[in-house]
This record gives C-alpha cells, sequence and structure tokens, in this order.
C-alpha cells in the first residue's frame, strides 16, 4: 500500500541551499551580486579574519558585520554592504 502523504520534489541537497553559519550567508549574497567575498591572507584585526567585499574591508563578530571607515569600524546590515559593494 502507497502512502497517501504527498512528498515534495527535492532539486538537489537541502544543506547545499542553506548557508550554515553567516559567513556561508555573506558568501552567498557576494555570489548572487557578482560580488568577490574572500580572505585577506594574513590580516586581522583583534584577532578577527579580515576579508574583502568587493573593495570594501570588513570582518565579522558576533553574526554581526563590521566595515572599516576612516577611524574605526563600523557595524552594518548585509544589505546596506551590498549596496555600499555595487
Amino acid at each position: 500500500m502507497e502512502s497517501s502523504v504527498p512528498r515534495l520534489p527535492v532539486s538537489g541537497p537541502v544543506s547545499a541551499a542553506v548557508p550554515t553559519n553567516f559567513k556561508d550567508l555573506i558568501q552567498a549574497k557576494a555570489e548572487e551580486n557578482g560580488i568577490v567575498f574572500m580572505p585577506i591572507v594574513g590580516k586581522r584585526h583583534m584577532g578577527k579574519q579580515l576579508y574583502t567585499f568587493g573593495r570594501i574591508i570588513i570582518y565579522v563578530e558576533r553574526g554581526v558585520v563590521f566595515v572599516q571607515g576612516k577611524k574605526t569600524w563600523v557595524p552594518t546590515s548585509l544589505q546596506s554592504l551590498i549596496d555600499m559593494a555595487k
């Protein structure tokens, strides 16, 4: 006897579509918008890895993106970061 429970089609591995952490989400959004997101080798701020997001230098701490300003690091939203990088 077949189950009467409808099944949803699966287009691929679920884990590939769902970011597992905030950096994965940043990477996914960068790819969606054609923006390069990569670590800057050997560069850290207060022990946190620095990254380029387009031409912007950022670091991530506790799920918050910090953008390098002229004198300080400024917390910003992911959407604002994308807008700045375009």
